[in-house]
């Protein structure tokens, strides 16, 4: 391709000397096998994404032999070969338009290939697809009416993976029995936003299970506003300012002591404020801890931020409930309860479900507690607790149930209980011993094509977590194509590269290990295309020598041509140059002649000149390239030629 490339070079520095119009090629399409019935073979001539064309042609070698025309710019054309045009050893190849030509195939009858059902139509509701933290979403998937087929087996909902675009996470996968189907997605956090896509299976006699394309996307985006912040400051006195999102103005805020559910004190921000102080509380103690939170109207969503860390109060001159000590009444909490969790190990799988039991120590004398309470600790943020769930009891124990949906989930988590008192209102436990909850997530494949013994696919999963069971699967197909599991010591899989494969098919990975009673299953990998190999029958080197071949003949072709124009050129201007020169000794002699026969007469008796030649006769009548006098011509068709070597070689080398 070189040669070709430094000869394309310089024959464009060339044209530069006739035209400046430059013409800039579409890019090249692909030509694939779609379906094969009876004795048919049907082929598809597709763009590139954002390209497309309004006149498809399909080319057996260099013969165009079908020509598809739209009246409204398609991406791809569809041809059908029949008879002896479908044998194998035939060469196609396919254009849209002016395009550059694809590349070569081989179609092969003996293979059945399938065009995938037609995708079906997604809808979400709400349908600007925003939404907040614990919302709902409806996922409506309709897939095209076919009254002379059976409605599809199941529909999936998948959502595409963040962070790795090839890869795609089944959210859901539904049984049914019409041509429709409908999801309800309860939303955690961010991670739960991304475009989300279905698709529908069908059962086929030939091909068993066979999934649609999927549908177009829908775009969710689950809006969590930042963490305030709240911190002590000097405005008119001391005050506890807390500062919220610029993004999200007029906010109302909401002041908190630690461990109370119910705000101190309320207050709704200005037009363009995002922020609000509060007076310090007048019946505070030494040492109280407070937090802020706000919430904004989206929609008709109304959207609240997680709670700042907490921020102590210290003592403050000026303030008589910090002077003497015996001024304020102090109660002692109540004894801390005892919380349980099952698993007991603390460790489960995304999905997975946690019980936790929390216990009051029995007090015949009092009454029961009024509620309990079940928090985290915030991750990266030690000091914060977020309540995860409340429970009002009539007894002494309380049993919460927490599904897990990723490592966020993970961390300490503990309880407390509260209690009536007549002096002091309502009043906290201390909080209970921690329980560690570890969320187990395997670091995601990774998948390469690789030469071991021949070109292989590895998958290769964490070190950490060795002799796993490895899966191969293709892209859009739930069921694995290979399976393997890994030696005591290995965490990774060779897979040689399916028999039956189709030149651009996508591969993605996965693995599975075993945690006491649980099985993990890690994320997919990225996905990899499997390019032309030369040896697979499926992706015949025939295709590979033509092109080749055609390459060398072009580039020869092209440079014989080249070199011809430029004897040619030679071969005019060394003529022109050579008659010229004779031209030139001609009318010397001529004229040497004349002056001659003059000074011959002249020296006679007076004899009358002969001879004299007429001035008015052409010189030159008798000039047997008189063809060229005039350079116009020879300059159209040196440029002529010109164009028609680089025509013929940009051809000739976009074989390829």
């Amino acid at each position: 391709m070189s040669f070709c490339g430094y000869f394309l070079t310089a024959l464009i520095i060339l044209k530069q000397h006739f035209s400046d119009a430059e013409y800039t090629f579409p890019p090249v399409p692909t030509l694939t096998q779609t379906d094969t019935r009876d004795s048919s073979v049907e082929l598809l001539c597709q763009a590139p994404e954002g390209y497309g064309g309004l006149v498809f042609k399909l080319f057996k070698v260099h013969q165009l032999i079908d020509e598809v025309e739209n009246l409204n710019e398609q991406q791809g054309a569809r041809f059908i070969l029949r008879g002896k045009d479908t044998e194998k050893e035939n060469l196609y190849c396919c254009q849209y338009d002016n395009s550059i030509i694809s590349h070569y195939m081989n179609p092969d009858p003996q293979v059945v290939s399938v065009s995938p059902p037609p995708s079906p139509h997604l809808v979400v509701e709400p349908s600007s697809g925003h939404v907040i933290p614990g919302a709902t979403l409806s996922f409506h998937c309709q897939a095209p009416p076919d009254p002379q087929k059976q409605p599809p087996e199941a529909f999936l909902l998948l959502r595409r993976a963040t962070g790795n675009p090839g890869s795609m996470v089944t959210i859901a996968q539904l049984v049914s029995q019409s041509h429709e189907a409908h999801f309800s997605v309860k939303t955690m956090g961010q991670e739960d936003g991304g475009e989300y896509v279905c698709l529908y299976q069908l059962k086929s006699s030939k091909m068993g299970q066979v999934n649609s394309t999927v549908s177009q996307p829908v775009h969710i985006t689950v809006i969590e506003l930042p963490v305030p912040t709240l911190s002590l400051s000097r405005h008119q006195g001391e005050v506890l300012e807390c500062v919220g999102s610029p993004s999200y103005p007029q906010g109302f805020f909401y002041l908190f002591r630690v461990g109370v559910l119910s705000p101190e004190a309320t207050h709704q921000a200005s037009l363009t404020k995002h922020s609000a102080r509060f007076p310090i509380p007048t019946h505070y103690e030494h040492g109280a801890q407070y937090q802020c939170q706000y919430s904004v109207s989206l929609g008709k969503f109304k959207a609240y931020s997680k709670m700042s860390s907490p921020v102590t109060i210290p003592c403050i001159t000026g303030y008589h409930e910090c002077t003497p000590t015996s001024t304020v009444v102090s109660v002692s909490p109540p004894p801390s309860p005892h919380l349980v969790v099952e698993p007991s190990s603390g460790h489960v799988i995304p999905g997975a479900t946690l019980s936790f039991h929390c216990q009051a120590p029995p007090d015949p004398q009092k009454q029961p507690p009024e509620a309990f309470l079940l928090l985290r600790r915030a991750t990266g943020n030690p000091g914060s607790m977020v309540t995860i769930a409340q429970l009002v009891s009539q007894s002494h124990e309380a049993h919460f149930s927490v599904k897990t949906m990723g490592q966020e989930d993970g961390g300490e988590y503990v309880c407390l209980y509260q209690l009536k008192s007549s002096k002091m209102g309502q009043v906290n436990s201390t909080v209970s011993q921690p329980v560690h909850i570890t969320v187990i997530e395997l670091p995601v494949p990774t998948l390469s094509l690789s030469r071991h013994q021949g070109e292989v696919l590895e998958c290769v999963g964490s070190p950490s977590y060795p002799q796993g069971f490895f899966y191969l699967f293709r892209v859009g197909v739930l069921s694995p194509e290979a399976t393997h599991q890994a030696s005591l010591t290995k965490h990774s899989a060779r897979f040689p590269i399916p028999t039956h494969y189709e030149q651009g098919a996508q591969y993605q990975c996965q693995y599975t290990v075993s945690l006491g009673k649980f099985k993990v299953n890690s994320k997919m990998s990225s996905p990899v295309t499997i390019p032309c190999i030369t040896g697979y029958h499926e992706c015949t080197p025939t295709s590979t020598g033509s092109t080749d071949l055609a390459l060398i003949v072009g580039s020869v072709s092209a440079g014989v041509l080249f070199l011809m124009v430029v004897a040619i050129l030679g071969f005019v201007k060394h003529r022109h140059l050579k008659n010229m020169s004779k031209r030139r000794r001609q009318r010397d002699h001529t004229v040497d002649r004349t002056l001659q026969h003059v000074y011959t007469e002249s020296e006679g008796s007076g004899r009358t000149l002969r001879g004299r030649p007429s001035f008015s006769e052409a010189i030159y009548a008798n000039y047997p390239m008189a063809t060229f006098k005039n350079p116009s011509l020879l300059i159209f068709l040196s440029t002529l030629s010109v164009y028609l070597t680089i025509y013929l070689s940009i051809y000739l080398c976009h074989l390829d």
